[in-house]
């Protein structure tokens, strides 16, 4: 999504990349419903902290280091204070990717205030919820909630991102009554199906996931009429799609285990990503076909790159000193 955006491509092309956004709210729905629901003896406050620590402090550090680079970057280029921090505030860090971290927080905060009495509800009644509640939503947030803020007033008052907060609040209310339908229900059903019936569910959600990326793609501009200032929910039904389609594969398989080697690295790779897109745009502007879509899907795959070499790096070198100290105790323990 920025590498094409920094390449000059409009929405039609960065928005084929929206529906990570979606995919890991439900996920941070889903794995703290799902904590509830194996009853882990856990304090609240223990809980709070354990998320705090895996998406505040985070937020903070790097805040702090594309804060640094950012400000090098403009006091070179003798752009003025009011001009380099301009995007910066609290609900967004100083990075356009960083605001999803304290959203993700206050989504798990609300996830563990409701997700017990969600998860004692009937799955009818989830149902009918999820389908009287959700439309209502998203025509609130659209017609009245996203029209009457001034976006500009926002980014005055530091405040840049909040807009996104508002926009993702009708999928969080949807994330939190499907993923709940999924424990109460949909869990125990799949669990009975064969392997042929699950990969055909599979098949279906991946399906749908491409399908609702081409609608995006295709008839993006015509949505956007209906739901300015982007149609979000063909994001977050690529989002859902694609946690569907990871849940009806579920169990131990070959592609399992080989998306969760990389799965691991998914969180550094966020976290980094937009400092590699940075140094690269200072480059890419002489590539071949520069702006064109394999030179964008090229691109797209050498920051993945990237990033993937630099957690993987990362990780071996945090476990230096812990194996040089590991070695040393058992050294002195013989």
């Amino acid at each position: 999504m920025h590498v094409a955006e920094y390449q000059g491509r409009g929405p039609s092309v960065s928005c084929v990349g929206r529906f990570g956004t979606a995919f890991y709210t439900a996920a941070a729905v889903f794995v703290a419903l799902h904590g509830i629901q194996r009853r882990q003896r856990v304090p609240g406050w223990a809980l709070v902290g354990r998320r705090a620590h895996r998406l505040l402090f985070p937020f903070l550090v790097w805040s702090l280091i594309y804060g640094v680079f950012h400000l090098q970057y403009g006091l070179r280029m003798r752009a003025p204070w009011s001009e380099i921090t301009r995007y910066w505030g609290p609900a967004s860090g100083t990075a356009p990717h960083l605001w999803f971290l304290p959203f993700a927080f206050l989504v798990a905060l609300l996830t563990l205030a409701v997700g017990d009495r969600l998860l004692r509800m009937p799955g009818r009644w989830l149902a009918v919820g999820v389908l009287a509640l959700v439309p209502i939503a998203y025509w609130v947030t659209y017609e009245y909630a996203l029209a009457s803020l001034n976006r500009d007033a926002l980014v005055g008052q530091h405040l840049h991102r909040v807009d996104r907060w508002v926009e993702e609040a009708p999928f969080v209310l949807t994330s939190l009554g499907v993923v709940a339908l999924w424990f109460r229900s949909g869990a125990a059903w799949v669990a009975g199906l064969g392997r042929t019936a699950r990969r055909t569910l599979a098949g279906m959600f991946g399906m749908l996931f491409v399908a609702s990326e081409l609608v995006f793609v295709v008839y993006g501009d015509a949505l956007r009429r209906f739901s300015p200032p982007e149609p979000r929910f063909m994001a977050h039904a690529g989002g859902l799609a694609l946690l569907g389609l990871a849940l009806a594969i579920g169990g131990r398989s070959k592609l399992v285990e080989a998306m969760a080697r990389i799965g691991k690295h998914t969180y550094t790779i966020f976290l980094t990503h937009f400092f590699v897109i940075e140094l690269a745009n200072r480059v890419w502007w002489r590539l071949p076909g520069f702006g064109s879509l394999g030179c964008i899907a090229l691109s797209s795959l050498g920051v993945f790159g990237c990033c993937l070499a630099l957690s993987s790096y990362g990780r071996q070198l945090l476990r230096l000193p812990i194996a040089a100290t590991a070695a040393r105790d058992a050294a002195v323990a013989s």
